[in-house]
């Protein structure tokens, strides 16, 4: 979210930037015809990071750290670290953007002469989160966003555009190509996008949470009770870590996938559990388990492999189930009638 953000905003201020990496467009494509483009925005994985050599970005953004690919790095420690490598070849003059809120990205140590701004709810934030808005202080700038106007007013969303804001001001973006790339930027798919509400529940895919620090955001942003569909394929994660999001948000907790009996056996000491041998019976015990004003929820916390080819199947799998109960349920309330 936060990569494409910073490729409107920059879109907005004529930039002309190249957006890829591991969102999908691979840098190749970049190389191609590097003239076409004023600058490159890119999300880059610890994978790639682990691989990068002597990378050195001019701004390299570090929103936060949990637990993810346990299974390939083998500790969070080790995780942490090919994650920090983002930073080791920058240089005097260049940009570091650390995400204040998250204690292992505020710590985090960069080369002797790079410039470090932070964002998040603290008061010594150049982008400070407050409520709706987006406080910039920044060389100079001294100005407002109001996310309210914007289709990214979640709690994790602002997070992603106070980043953003940041990212786009060092690159001298002026106030009013931000506050029109806000506004027009649209959030990729499956990130806690609404499907559609079945009998007064609103239920909403966030297939892209595919770790715990994910699925731990996703529950920190809602306000309404919680019937949570997790589960998918195991990478390595500690779900312990999510028992006291999950036990002050989540009513029930429906299990899917490889890592359900890993999952129940974290988390029953604080939720009631129940499995489903798929997604659309996921679907019914979870709308099931409602009541009018709560929330359906798909953050897996776990990769999609098992079941689907990505989380983007995941998604759409799971939008299908919930369109059709939402038919089937007006079909038999005409029937009634």
């Amino acid at each position: 979210t936060t990569t494409g953000l910073i490729g409107t905003l920059l879109t907005q201020a004529g930039k002309r930037p190249f957006v890829g990496g591991n969102i999908g467009t691979p840098l190749l494509d970049f190389f191609a015809d590097p003239t076409a483009y004023g600058a490159a925005v890119l999300e880059l994985s610890s994978f790639q990071l682990d691989l990068a050599g002597e990378f050195r970005p001019d701004i390299g953004l570090l929103l936060n750290v949990s637990p993810d690919h346990i299974d390939r790095h083998g500790s969070l420690a080790v995780y942490t670290a090919a994650k920090m490598r983002l930073f080791t070849h920058q240089q005097p003059g260049d940009t570091a953007v650390l995400g204040a809120d998250d204690p292992e990205v505020d710590g985090a140590r960069v080369p002797a002469g790079v410039a470090v701004h932070r964002f998040g709810t603290g008061e010594g934030c150049a982008a400070r989160i407050d409520g709706p808005l987006v406080r910039l202080r920044l060389d100079g700038r001294d100005e407002e966003y109001d996310l309210g106007e914007t289709r990214l007013h979640s709690s994790v969303n602002r997070q992603n555009a106070a980043a953003g804001i940041l990212a786009a001001a060092r690159c001298d973006c002026d106030r009013e190509s931000i506050a029109a790339g806000l506004r027009a930027f649209a959030p990729p798919p499956h990130r806690m996008a609404e499907v559609a509400t079945v009998g007064g529940v609103r239920c909403i895919d966030d297939s892209k949470a595919t770790n715990i620090g994910a699925l731990q955001a996703a529950l920190a942003g809602c306000e309404a009770p919680v019937v949570l569909i997790a589960g998918g394929r195991d990478k390595g994660g500690d779900y312990a870590l999510l028992r006291e999001v999950v036990g002050a948000r989540v009513k029930r907790l429906i299990l899917i996938g490889e890592a359900a009996s890993l999952m129940r056996a974290a988390l029953a000491p604080v939720v009631s559990c129940e499995s489903a041998g798929d997604m659309a019976d996921a679907v019914r015990r979870a709308v099931g388990a409602t009541e009018p004003g709560d929330l359906v929820l798909l953050a897996p916390g776990c990769a999609s492999f098992d079941m689907f080819s990505g989380y983007a199947e995941r998604g759409r799998v799971f939008a299908d189930c919930v369109l059709r109960l939402q038919a089937e349920r007006a079909g038999q309330g005409e029937v009634a009638a």
